[in-house]
């Protein structure tokens, strides 16, 4: 798997777009090209958890509100865009909440039981999701993926940024896309289609031919069916 810039890869999809025929393929904009490589990484981004994107933290629970004292803030967003949540020195990942079949209330003790996200609209100070019982304890160790880009600028990639996601995933699919939209050579845009379908085999079979251990002991090792 190799990356490149936001600028090579509109370069290198304008490219791949000038042997294709039609009346609209020589004319793209490179904004339009730029958006549409865009729009293939977020959707692939969330596809999965890919190993470069996927980060392993530590943090410690209040004990009070169930959150952890860590400010998520610059590090995580999303609730779906965390993998498995541990309790301290353990491999067994806590479930989520049961929300329709037990009340939360009934819960109580030190050791973490469950996890779950924290409402919409309920003050957290950006702690994305919080543990059951709340009086829990100790530390927890998680990993979640972090997108590449989240500066004040949002989720865009500028043009000399690294996209961090193969670089050849992201043209044939960024070039299906915009030939499908089109519409003026339905062969060709099948022809990306299946070139790009076919990388993304080969990517996720990577995955899953990376070895796996049968006792983790404490090494909480990510593998591919933790990615879930």
């Amino acid at each position: 798997m190799s990356y490149d810039t936001l600028t090579n890869l509109i370069d290198r999809v304008a490219e791949r777009l000038s042997l294709v025929g039609g009346t609209s393929t020589q004319t793209y904009a490179e904004d339009r090209i730029a958006a549409a490589i865009q729009h293939k990484f977020d959707i692939l981004f969330g596809e999965t958890f890919w190993p470069q994107h996927v980060v392993w933290v530590e943090h410690t629970l209040d004990g009070t509100l169930g959150v952890v004292t860590a400010d998520l803030t610059d590090l995580l967003s999303d609730f779906d865009d965390i993998g498995r949540i541990y309790p301290e020195d353990s491999t067994n990942p806590l479930p989520l909440f049961p929300h329709t079949t037990m009340n939360p209330n009934i819960l109580s003790g030190t050791r973490p039981r469950f996890y779950a996200a924290i409402p919409e609209g309920e003050s957290n100070d950006n702690k994305v999701f919080h543990i059951w019982p709340k009086t829990a304890t100790g530390d927890i160790q998680y990993f979640f993926r972090k997108h590449p880009k989240t500066d004040t600028a949002g989720r865009l990639f500028l043009p000399e940024d690294t996209v961090t996601f193969d670089d050849h995933a992201l043209i044939l699919g960024s070039t299906f896309d915009i030939l499908e939209d089109d519409g003026t050579n339905p062969n060709a845009t099948q022809k990306f289609q299946s070139m790009f379908e076919s990388r993304m085999k080969q990517l996720k079979r990577a995955l899953s031919n990376a070895p796996i251990a049968l006792d983790q002991g404490r090494q909480n090792i990510l593998t591919t069916w933790e990615a879930v």
